[in-house]
């Protein structure tokens, strides 16, 4: 529905969905987002890989260390994890920054971002405990953050604090770059030699609208998460 205008009743925009929260908002405008359509959105709910863009918001910052290459550490792996997202990378193998950076976030890789936040020197802990502070400080007051993948279910959030973090998230440049594209093709190195990777990014609907509409894609006012 639609905020009440001019004292009315809000008004039905056709909208039936199953999700438990929704909420789609125009931030074009400035510095408050219009309100366009809400479902329980202050409803707090697990966000899964939605915690990346928190975790990788806050490693692309200059703060925290962005080696050239980072090297793949048995530690980073996604253990008891079955479907979860992950890089076909072992240990010991060497992958530049860059390319780590696209497959969190093109790729959604979950070992990626164990791997990035070692690498930044911060112990994983630690780091989580930046993340709920990075919340707070935005105003997300109903977040917590358990993980720095989104793998654990106490990773929750209402739609209302999503929001908040997607606008800082997309102000990103660096964050925004990394997650363009649909195919990405990158080498990894160990001392067996170099192979290469190929990632396709997670999103189909993406990939949709970029085969359909790729001037629509491109364009930097609009993102959907």
């Amino acid at each position: 529905y639609i905020a009440e205008v001019g004292g009315e009743a809000p008004v039905s925009m056709g909208i039936k969905t199953t999700a438990q929260s929704v909420l789609i908002a125009d931030v074009s405008g400035g510095k408050d987002p219009v309100i366009i359509y809400q479902k329980n959105p202050h409803h707090v709910v697990p966000v899964a890989s939605l915690t990346k863009l928190m975790s990788m918001s806050i490693l692309l910052e200059e703060a925290h260390v962005h080696p050239s290459t980072v090297v793949v550490s048995e530690e980073d792996e996604v253990k008891d994890e079955k479907d979860a997202q992950r890089l076909s990378v072992v240990q010991g193998e060497g992958i530049t920054w860059n390319d780590m950076v696209r497959a969190a976030l093109m790729f959604s890789a979950n070992n990626a971002v164990k791997t990035l936040v070692r690498a930044s020197g911060t112990r994983e802990d630690v780091f989580v405990q930046e993340m709920n502070q990075r919340a707070q400080r935005w105003g997300m007051q109903s977040t917590t953050f358990i993980d720095v993948t989104g793998l654990s279910p106490r990773n929750v959030a209402p739609a209302s604090d999503i929001l908040v973090l997607a606008r800082y998230a997309f102000a990103n440049a660096s964050l925004v770059g990394a997650g363009r594209g649909v195919v990405h093709t990158f080498p990894v190195n160990s001392p067996q030699g170099t192979r290469s990777i190929t990632l396709r990014h997670t999103d189909r609907s993406r990939q949709s609208f970029i085969n359909n509409d790729r001037e629509f894609c491109e364009d930097e006012s609009s993102k959907t998460i």
